[in-house]
């Protein structure tokens, strides 16, 4: 089924697939097929490289929160000085767009735009972001 699929795509499938929230049980079993068949391919080619967590979790407020705590893309200091819920108002803005449908990169743009200058947001940030929220960072690796 994946075969015709770049490596590379397949690890954006599974990216995808780790950062759609839903609540709705029977997408979640089959985002969870999905998930471990993209993994079984990237497996049967050998991938080792970067991949998200083999654990498919459901995305919430909290781990957007923690991710962004950990890379903190507008580098306000947060960690600095321990003020973990300094980017909690945008975890909550970026996690309703993507419940509206919005990819979890555009979701975490438009929410960093709310409160912070358009022109300050740096897209390899956001990815950073998104490789901690999925598990291809540990959030140890942050600090």
């Amino acid at each position: 089924m994946f075969k015709q699929l770049s490596t590379n795509h397949l690890v954006r499938l599974l990216v995808r697939l780790q950062s759609t929230p839903s609540e709705n049980w029977q997408v979640i079993g089959e985002r969870l097929r999905q998930f471990n068949e993209l993994h079984a391919e990237l497996d049967r080619r050998c991938y080792h490289g970067p991949r998200p967590s083999r654990k498919l979790k459901q995305l919430c407020v909290e781990d957007i929160n923690a991710a962004l705590y950990a890379v903190d893309p507008m580098q306000t200091g947060c960690r600095d000085y321990v003020v973990d819920d300094e980017y909690l108002l945008i975890a909550v803005g970026a996690f309703k767009l993507a419940q509206q449908g919005l990819v979890i990169e555009a979701a975490l743009y438009q929410a960093l735009a709310t409160r912070f200058a358009e022109d300050k947001i740096n897209g390899d940030r956001i990815s950073e972001v998104i490789d901690v929220l999925v598990g291809i960072k540990e959030l140890s690796d942050q600090q």
